[in-house]
């Protein structure tokens, strides 16, 4: 988990923020079949394909504040070359059939800091 860790925090140095799970997904070791929504059983999706440990340790660098999470544009996701084929959501909540919401990550108020020289 710490390679994946790593990975996620060096492309928040590099992005500063707006980084989505397309970008997340190119990590090695990010993708897979988990599907992740805003809550069990709510037919609101933000990924459907990411690996038990990227779920893991993304949930556990919001936890700690090290990142942030919030809703974005599906632009943002078209700009990044791949949408998920759902009908998107306006906002969390529970639907009737599954809908994804557009999420992005920047840097938390834990984020590490570069030390200095």
């Amino acid at each position: 988990m710490a390679e994946l860790e790593s990975a996620i925090i060096a492309l928040l140095r590099e992005k500063g923020g707006g980084v989505t799970f397309v970008e997340l997904a190119r990590l090695p070791g990010f993708e897979g079949t988990t599907e992740v929504s805003t809550e069990p059983g709510s037919n609101c999706y933000l990924w459907l394909s990411c690996s038990p440990e990227a779920v893991a340790t993304m949930c556990r660098l919001m936890d700690t504040g090290v990142i942030e999470m919030r809703t974005t544009q599906p632009i943002v996701y078209y700009a990044d070359g791949r949408v998920p084929s759902l009908p998107v959501a306006d906002r969390p909540r529970r639907y009737k059939s599954p809908h994804w919401l557009p999420a992005a990550f920047s840097r938390g108020p834990q984020f590490p800091h570069p030390s200095l020289p």
